[in-house]
């Protein structure tokens, strides 16, 4: 009995510190879709490659990539992300000039 009364009075007793507790959205997998990108493996090809992406003010992102070859990409380049792979959660990334 003790619990089901306090349970309710607890909870108006908190609510006005609601404010106080912020609630952080993570990144989607979408979101990176269009952003430059960092290649942070030796190469990228159809099977395998790593690479880093910047979402906003957080840690940057390490994220598994693909590209097809005969491609330029090589540890340090960068590259544009252009697609999802929802089936195996890799992003298709192409070279790409920072101007």
């Amino acid at each position: 009995v003790a619990l089901i009364v306090a349970v309710p009075l607890a909870a108006k007793a908190l609510r006005p510190l609601k404010p106080l507790f912020v609630v952080h959205v993570s990144a989607r997998q979408e979101s990176v879709l269009g952003k430059a990108c960092k290649i942070l493996t030796l190469s990228v090809d159809e099977k395998f490659g790593q690479a880093e992406v910047s979402v906003g003010s957080g840690a940057p992102l390490n994220v598994r990539v693909w590209a097809e070859t005969p491609n330029t990409l090589t540890k340090g380049s960068s590259a544009l992300i252009i697609d999802l792979d929802p089936k195996s959660g890799r992003y298709r990334v192409e070279a790409y000039e920072v101007s």
